[in-house]
């Protein structure tokens, strides 16, 4: 009888190791996913903000160049309106035997 008590307690013993090990294979399968998850969440927020981030640097480069481009407009105005007829006629004579000396080559 001694022999059948020591059998069953190690069946005993056995079958709680099992159920430990399964135990432990859960709780681990279960921080793998939370891990995931929270990575998963992690990632998406770097995501969001570095779109936003880049909206941000966008709409900094579209201002500054509609600054330069009101710059250089109004800075061609002012030697346009400062040109005088003589200077503009030269010009306008210089682009037009440009054109013909162009056109000649082809």
């Amino acid at each position: 009888m001694a022999d059948q008590d020591f059998i069953e307690k190690i069946r005993a013993a056995e079958s709680s190791a099992d159920q430990l090990r399964n135990d432990a294979r859960e709780d681990a399968a279960e921080k793998r996913k939370e891990a995931r998850q929270e990575s998963e969440r992690f990632v998406d927020q770097a995501y969001k903000d570095a779109q936003l981030e880049r909206q941000e640097i966008m709409e900094e480069a579209e201002a500054k160049y509609r600054e330069v481009l009101t710059a250089v407009s109004s800075e061609a105005e002012q030697e346009v309106s400062n040109a005088s007829s003589p200077a503009v006629k030269q010009a306008a004579d210089a682009v037009a035997e440009r054109i013909v000396t162009l056109l000649g080559d082809f």
